[in-house]
C-alpha cells in the first residue's frame, strides 16, 4: 500500500524552477504559481503543465502573454479586493473593479473559479483557526485570515452559495461577464439575499 499527499505549492514552485533552469528557460515567477495551483499538490500534472508553457518559449524566455495561453491567470490579489468590496456591499465599486479586470483580459468563469477556491481556503480559516495554514504565499494567506476576521461563517457561505449557482449558468450565457455581474449584485442586495434564504 501507498498513501500518496499532495506536495506542498512552494515544494512544486522550487522544483519547476530547478526544471526550468535545466532547460535554460526563464519563467515569470507568477506564471509558475499559476502551475503550482492547477496541479493541486500533483507533481507529475505541473511537469506537464510545464512542459507545455516551455514549448511556448521564445529567445529562452516565457512571456506572460504566452504563460496565459496554456494557463488563463487571475491575480490573487485581485480576488482579494473583489471579495473585500462585496463584503462591504459596495456593489457600484465590485462592479467597476470587475469591469477593469475583464478589460484586461481577464477570464470571467476563470475568475469565478478562483474566486470560489479563495472563498473555501475563507471558510476553512474562519472555521478552523489558526491551526489551518491554506496552502498559498505568504502574502495571500495574510489577506485569506483578514477576510476571515471581517467576515461572518454565513455570509462567506452565501457568497459561495451565490458564486455557485452563478458559476453553473456561466457556461450557457451569451454574456459572459452576466453570471459574475448577477453575483455581485445577489450578494450586495438584502433583499435577493432574504429571496435567496427564503426559497
Amino acid at each position: 500500500r501507498f498513501d500518496f499527499k499532495k506536495i506542498p505549492q512552494q515544494l512544486i514552485i522550487k522544483r519547476l524552477k530547478e526544471l526550468a533552469a535545466f532547460e535554460s528557460v526563464t519563467i515569470p515567477e507568477e506564471i509558475l504559481v499559476q502551475i503550482a495551483r492547477k496541479s493541486e499538490g500533483c507533481l507529475r500534472d505541473a511537469e506537464s503543465l510545464l512542459g507545455q508553457i516551455l514549448s511556448l518559449a521564445e529567445k529562452g524566455t516565457v512571456s506572460h502573454e504566452a504563460g496565459s495561453i496554456a494557463i488563463p491567470q487571475t491575480n490573487l490579489n485581485h480576488i482579494y479586493q473583489f471579495i473585500s468590496l462585496l463584503n462591504s456591499r459596495k456593489l457600484g465599486e465590485a462592479l467597476s473593479f470587475i469591469h477593469e479586470r475583464l478589460g484586461e483580459g481577464t477570464d470571467p468563469e476563470v475568475f469565478i473559479t478562483d474566486a470560489l477556491e479563495y472563498l473555501r481556503q475563507v471558510l476553512m480559516v474562519k472555521a478552523i483557526g489558526a491551526n489551518y495554514m491554506p496552502d498559498f504565499d505568504e502574502q495571500t494567506v495574510v489577506q485569506m485570515r483578514s477576510l476571515s476576521d471581517a467576515m461572518s461563517i454565513p455570509d462567506i457561505r452565501r457568497m459561495i452559495e451565490i458564486f455557485m449557482k452563478e458559476s453553473y449558468y456561466s457556461r450557457a450565457t451569451l454574456i459572459p461577464q452576466l453570471p459574475l455581474e448577477l453575483a455581485c449584485v445577489a450578494f450586495c442586495s438584502d433583499v435577493l439575499g432574504l429571496v435567496e434564504q427564503g426559497s
